[in-house]
C-alpha cells in the first residue's frame, strides 16, 4: 500500500468529491515554539469544530495537521450529517439497554443541530441542507429489521418512521426514515 501524500489518497485510490473540488489551503509550516492554551491535532471537521469552540471561550488555539485542511478522514467521508446509522439503535438497545440507545440518539441529534447552527452562524458555504435519510431493506428478513429499528428509534423520541416510499432508482421493501 502506498502512503498518502499531503494532498490526497494513496496512488490508485479514488479521490473524494470533497478533496477534488475544495480550494487549496496554504498555511505556514510551524517552525520553532508556539505557546498556546490548546493544540488541536487534526484540521478536519472534528478538529476545526473543537478549535472554534475553544476559541469562543477565550482560549488561544493552534490547529496542527500534516496535510492540507480537510484531506484526512473528513475529506474521504460522504459528507452526510445524520443521527441515523444503519441499525445502531437496535444494536445499542440489545447490548446496553434502551437508555444507552436514547442517550446515543440524543447526542447525535444534538450534534446535527450544532452543525446546522454553526453553518448558519459562521456563514459556511458548504451546501448544508436538511434532507431525509434512510436505512432500507431489499429482503423480507431485512424488512423486519428496519421496521424494528424505526419503531424503537421513534419510541426513544427520535425523528424516525417506517416507510415504503423511498426515493431510490430500484425497488426496496421498506426503510427507516429520519
Amino acid at each position: 500500500m502506498n502512503a498518502a501524500s499531503n494532498n490526497g489518497p494513496p496512488e490508485g485510490e479514488p479521490v473524494s468529491l470533497w478533496v477534488a473540488t475544495a480550494g487549496t489551503t496554504d498555511y505556514p509550516v510551524l517552525r520553532g515554539d508556539l505557546e498556546v492554551d490548546v493544540a488541536v491535532i487534526g484540521a478536519g471537521v472534528a478538529g476545526l469544530t473543537a478549535a472554534l469552540a475553544l476559541k469562543r471561550t477565550g482560549q488561544t488555539v493552534a490547529v496542527i495537521d500534516t496535510a492540507r485542511v480537510g484531506t484526512g478522514v473528513t475529506g474521504h467521508t460522504t459528507g452526510k450529517v445524520t443521527s441515523l446509522h444503519r441499525l445502531a439503535y437496535s444494536e445499542l438497545a440489545r447490548k446496553h439497554g434502551d437508555e444507552a440507545a436514547r442517550t446515543y440518539g440524543q447526542a447525535n441529534q444534538s450534534a446535527v443541530e450544532h452543525i446546522s447552527q454553526l453553518v448558519a452562524e459562521e456563514a459556511i458555504d458548504c451546501d448544508f441542507r436538511r434532507v431525509a435519510n434512510y436505512t432500507y431493506a431489499e429482503t423480507d428478513d431485512a424488512l423486519d429489521l428496519v421496521r424494528v429499528e424505526a419503531n424503537l428509534a421513534a419510541g426513544l423520541g427520535l425523528p424516525a418512521a417506517f416507510t415504503t416510499e423511498v426515493p431510490l432508482p430500484f425497488p426496496v421493501k421498506g426503510a427507516v426514515r429520519f
